[in-house]
């Protein structure tokens, strides 16, 4: 059975300070994602979510519920998961609005022509669950 990593990308740092008083509660790893890898992980799990950035451009970040992380450049990640031949990722739609869903599908497209070698577990928007 393979080890599985959940909320894989809590290590980050909040992207706000009122973030970093609870994410005690969101906190789910404390291993980057390569060391995670390292120690026989092979099932991750990343969890988006959308912001508008400076440029006022719909831009994918890890979440876990409320909680941003900072340095989520998602595609890094992706071409490091894409490069190992076992590892395997569950990409959710944190949380968000139609909009959030639409890019979600655009940027997934988009993932999957860059990335043909990720291997993907599941696709899905949370409120589908």
């Amino acid at each position: 059975m393979e080890r599985y990593s959940h909320n894989t990308m809590s290590y980050l740092k909040p992207r706000k300070w009122w973030m970093r008083l609870i994410k005690i509660m969101s906190k789910c790893q404390k291993n980057s994602i390569e060391e995670q890898y390292k120690n026989g992980i092979r099932q991750f799990d990343l969890r988006i979510a959308f912001i508008l950035n400076k440029d006022k451009i719909h831009e994918p970040i890890f979440c876990h519920g409320i909680i941003e992380f900072r340095d989520s450049n998602i595609e890094n990640i992706l071409k490091f998961l894409s490069s190992k031949n076992d590892a395997y990722c569950r990409i959710i739609l944190e949380k968000g609005d139609d909009t959030s869903k639409y890019f979600f599908e655009l940027y997934v497209t988009q993932w999957l022509k860059e990335f043909p070698t990720l291997k993907i577990i599941q696709i899905i928007s949370k409120k589908e669950k």
